[in-house]
């Protein structure tokens, strides 16, 4: 008689259970009454005031930061006039976008929070590529930040500089520059703090362009196409995404024209 070892055994026993266990679970889906479908949830936009949203986004940075600021004013918003599934939102996660995602500097958590938001309520892919691109454009290419809170904490007045890139410790670095001030001081602190306003109003302002139709996308930059118009070809394809290429990239002397 050929003997059977233990891991045989256990073998056959669990082949001929997992046989039973389909079997049965085969037969009560056949017998049991097929389960409700679910519906997805809606989050639908509508136009909301640019000026409640920036004082929102502004009172909120100081209870999770830029990205929280601004995702949770926009959202909140539409949670007052809307309802669910906005009032359900779990805001909190939105903390993580704070000093460019977790202190690293890189996205500027104010355009990771519209990104976010323009994500949510728009689901056309092409009109949500063009609002995001249109939003960065914007913030690289403004002198910010320009909102004055009703009763500011500093002075009434801050400097603003233009960006020349989304990533945050560029933009912060550009601020000081002009500010003459520390990345750790106050007044660094309240020029996000205001920043977020801003980025939160230009948020619902293209949101209220594209529910009324007249929103119009300008494409990159002329910066942007020029360097693409050599480095985004098939035979010297090095570059990608639509970023002002200048904030990395100093041209070296030997460069040609821009053309």
């Amino acid at each position: 008689m050929q003997s059977v070892t233990r891991r045989q055994m256990l073998g056959t026993i669990s082949l001929a259970a997992g046989a039973g266990f389909w079997s049965g679970f085969n037969n009560d889906s056949q017998s049991a009454p097929q389960a409700e479908s679910k519906t997805a949830p809606v989050w639908d936009y509508t136009q909301l005031d640019e000026d409640s949203v920036a004082a929102e986004a502004y009172r909120l940075f100081a209870d999770g930061g830029c990205m929280y600021g601004l995702f949770g004013a926009v959202v909140t918003g539409l949670a007052r006039k809307l309802g669910e599934p906005f009032v359900s939102f779990p805001l909190h996660m939105m903390r993580y976008g704070a000093g460019g995602v977790g202190g690293w500097g890189s996205l500027c958590g104010t355009l990771n929070g519209a990104a976010a938001v323009i994500g949510l309520v728009e689901p056309d892919k092409q009109r949500r590529t063009q609002l995001v691109a249109e939003m960065f454009s914007w913030y690289e290419t403004t002198a910010l930040p320009v909102y004055t809170p009703q009763s500011p904490d500093n002075s009434p007045t801050l400097a603003r500089s233009v960006s020349q890139s989304v990533l945050c410790h560029v933009s912060v670095h550009r601020w000081c520059e002009v500010a003459c001030c520390d990345v750790e001081s106050d007044q660094m602190k309240e020029r996000c703090r205001r920043l977020t306003a801003d980025v939160a109003a230009k948020t619902v302002n293209l949101l209220n362009c594209s529910l009324q139709d007249t929103f119009k996308f300008a494409g990159p930059a002329t910066e942007v196409k020029s360097c693409l118009a050599c480095h985004g070809k098939d035979d010297q394809a090095d570059a990608f995404g639509t970023m002002r290429c200048n904030a990395c990239h100093p041209l070296p002397k030997d460069h040609p024209e821009d053309k």
